[in-house]
């Protein structure tokens, strides 16, 4: 299906069919996120389902459609935060059997990778935040016992994490919006790394979703029009 982001001049994607795969690509990441975090809550190892789903061969030189894909991501992430104000702080920071322990770590988790690969676009070296993810899994995951995890300490405010995670949206928007020419090794596969970001956030999205549907607070928070 992410075969029909490439178009050709004698066959342009038709809007509507772009559209379904980007829909469809949203729905089923969350969902695996969703199973991923119910799989975590029971003690099991969490799975990496938030994987680049791309063909290696298949260029995406079309951009129109992510650019689109950047749009729909901050619409979740606000449909998101308007789910999680019903939350207290004590809710928000609970050990909810996550694979970054709480919500707020998971939220961190998802500012955190946005950042990198953000940076990683404009030529700025990430190695700063190495000590995040080079380490064993026991060390990058919390159990379901544990009383805090480095995650949640990045950005320990709620509200600033919420601002931070606003403006990097509308950067990714910016820049989905700028790209015309690839200009270093990484902006070659722009199209290829947009969608890894946003099947990232979508992915750990669904793990919140997860702990929203335990809460019985949750009636879908894809962000996106269920028509």
């Amino acid at each position: 299906l992410i075969a029909h982001y490439e178009t050709t001049p004698k066959e342009p994607l038709n809007a509507e069919i772009g559209l379904a795969v980007l829909h469809l690509l949203n729905t089923t990441t969350t969902l695996r996120g969703t199973i991923s975090a119910y799989l975590s809550m029971l003690g099991r190892k969490p799975l990496a389902l938030d994987i680049l789903y791309v063909r290696a061969d298949t260029p995406l030189t079309d951009l129109t459609f992510p650019r689109i894909h950047a749009n729909l991501n901050m619409q979740a992430y606000d449909t998101l935060q308007t789910r999680l104000q019903l939350l207290s702080d004590a809710d928000y920071r609970a050990n909810s059997g996550l694979c970054f322990r709480s919500i707020h770590g998971t939220l961190n988790h998802i500012y955190m990778s946005d950042l990198i690969w953000y940076e990683r676009l404009h030529g700025i070296d990430p190695s700063r935040f190495d000590p995040y993810w080079v380490r064993p899994d026991e060390e990058m995951y919390a159990s379901t016992d544990s009383e805090g995890i480095d995650w949640e300490e990045y950005i320990s405010d709620r509200a600033k994490l919420d601002s931070l995670t606003r403006e990097q949206q509308r950067k990714w928007i910016e820049y989905m919006e700028s790209v015309e020419e690839a200009e270093n090794a990484y902006e070659k596969g722009v199209g290829r790394i947009w969608l890894h970001v946003i099947n990232h956030a979508f992915h750990h999205r669904g793990q919140i979703e997860a702990v929203l549907n335990r809460m019985v607070l949750s009636d879908g928070l894809l962000g996106e029009s269920k028509q």
